[in-house]
């Protein structure tokens, strides 16, 4: 699959100035108390099954009706057991765009045995540039690792090129699993 070096429209600049102090919200509106640094894009999903695959994820978005509608997907992965952590980030792109995701996806229970997932504004990490920033350098953006583990930006729908890192990306720590020994079997 190739990748598009293009810029997310959701990494351009705004078109119009952001108000200095924050709108009062709605009554009933989905928004979290407390001092807003700007406007919220990005929520986290929790209880997801520890061996849910990115793909899976996008998947069970597009499911949900959000296909086109994300901008970052993240989805942590143990690096020594190579498994979920049980929770996503996802960032949308507008604040209308993200609270609808708040909104349908709390609670959304994709598979019938499964837990409901429960969705919430992601801290203090609220949009996708300051998620990029976070993670253009981390280790899990290293050439070493899987692709399945690393967040990405997609553009209406295409995913796209991760944008670069700005200094050089040092390889994981990866604990690797003691094993007990075994009681039943003579040393």
């Amino acid at each position: 699959m190739r990748l598009l070096p293009l810029r997310p429209p959701c990494l351009m600049p705004a078109k119009r100035a952001l108000p200095l102090s924050p709108k009062p919200a709605a009554p009933g509106a989905l928004r979290q108390k407390g001092p807003t640094k700007g406007p919220r894009t990005t929520i986290m999903l929790r209880n997801l099954p520890m061996d849910l695959s990115r793909n899976a994820l996008l998947r069970a978005l597009d499911d949900a009706g959000f296909a086109g509608r994300y901008c970052f997907v993240y989805l942590p992965i143990d690096f020594t057991r190579r498994r979920g952590l049980g929770y996503a980030l996802v960032s949308a792109s507008t604040e209308p765009e993200a609270e609808a995701l708040l909104a349908r996806l709390d609670g959304l229970r994709p598979d019938a045995d499964g837990e409901a997932w429960q969705a919430s504004w992601s801290e203090p990490c609220r949009s996708i540039s300051e998620h990029i920033d976070r993670y253009r350098n981390s280790p899990v953006m290293h050439p070493s690792m899987p692709d399945e583990y690393k967040p990405v930006v997609f553009s209406e729908g295409r995913r796209m090129e991760f944008p670069m890192p700005t200094r050089p990306i040092r390889p994981p720590r990866i604990r690797h699993l003691r094993t007990e020994p075994d009681p039943a079997q003579p040393s």
